[in-house]
């Protein structure tokens, strides 16, 4: 709000610099403009933004759920990610090899890409996720250099 006001009185002070093209009309609309945004300035913060929605009430202890009493069941993991087949573990361990290997070398080319996107097909979303983290580490870190122009992946 005050960068507004301190603004518009910039462009006041401009326009009186510059001289010809800025009128008393204009002179005036500016003054209503500043007394406009000094007058919000000076409101309370409460009154310059109004509350959109009401507040919830608390909850009463009565309402709260028994979280003692609730049944616990043993950690099953994520139910949305089934384990990994077979496959997917055997792309996932081919994965974090080149990542690997690729590290040894420190270089990152062509032919790495090529493998990364056929196995990239293979992998689940929790094995893509691992696979390209260690790769996007490594380059970060400097451990592997990218030899492509571009995306490495």
């Amino acid at each position: 709000m005050r960068r507004a006001i301190l603004f518009s009185l910039g462009c006041a002070i401009a326009g009186l610099i510059a001289g010809d093209w800025l009128e008393r009309r204009s002179l005036g609309a500016l003054a209503a403009r500043l007394d406009t945004l000094t007058t919000l300035v000076q409101r309370p913060p409460e009154a310059r933004m109004p509350l959109r929605c009401a507040a919830a009430p608390e909850p009463t202890r009565a309402e709260l759920p028994k979280v003692e009493e609730a049944p616990r069941e043993p950690d099953r993991g994520d139910p949305r990610e089934p384990n990994p087949s077979a496959e997917a573990q055997a792309a996932l361990d081919r994965g974090l090899r080149l990542v690997d290997d690729a590290r040894q070398r420190r270089a990152w080319g062509d032919a790495e890409r090529q493998s990364l996107h056929a196995l990239l097909g293979q992998l689940d979303l929790a094995g893509r996720d691992t696979v390209m983290r260690q790769l996007v580490v490594a380059l970060n870190a400097g451990q592997i250099v990218s030899e492509l122009r571009g995306a490495p992946f």
